[in-house]
């Protein structure tokens, strides 16, 4: 039922192929497709949060265990890259927040298109920082050597 619903949204907007959108976005769990353009903006807004949050510990100047540790066992340069995907992700998380408020099916389906054409590419990015995050949690607790938490 949801993918004829999108079919016929795919057509009118001009949306990326139901196979691509759902292999990640795992839209076809939507339950209620009253608004399927507006679920599907929030699947993908849900999982732009999760990634920014996980971006944001190592960015961030809040000392947390997990940024202490993640932090201190990247390189330099990875935590810049880092920075610049997470502002990547905040405009997007933002944006979706715009859309929420206005709650516009075309403006839904921009957001969708657009976001759908970066994540093509941002997505081998984030995929890339998080297996370093994860990484660092093999390497010892550099990093929080002069925190609270040892």
């Amino acid at each position: 039922m949801i993918e004829e619903k999108y079919s016929k949204l795919k057509a009118k907007y001009n949306l990326p192929d139901f196979k691509e959108i759902n292999d990640f976005f795992e839209i076809s769990t939507i339950e209620k497709d009253d608004f399927l353009l507006r679920e599907i903006r929030r699947k993908i807004a849900d999982k732009v949060s999760l990634f920014a949050g996980i971006l944001g510990g190592v960015v961030s100047t809040e000392p947390t265990p997990a940024s202490m540790i993640e932090f201190g066992n990247i390189e330099e340069s990875d935590a810049k890259r880092a920075f610049e995907i997470y502002k990547k992700l905040m405009y997007w998380e933002r944006y979706s927040a715009e859309i929420g408020a206005i709650g516009d099916e075309k403006n839904d389906a921009k957001f969708i298109k657009e976001f759908y054409e970066e994540w093509k590419t941002l997505r081998n990015d984030v995929a890339e920082l998080i297996g370093k995050l994860k990484e660092a949690w093999k390497k010892g607790t550099k990093g929080m050597e002069e925190g609270y938490f040892l």
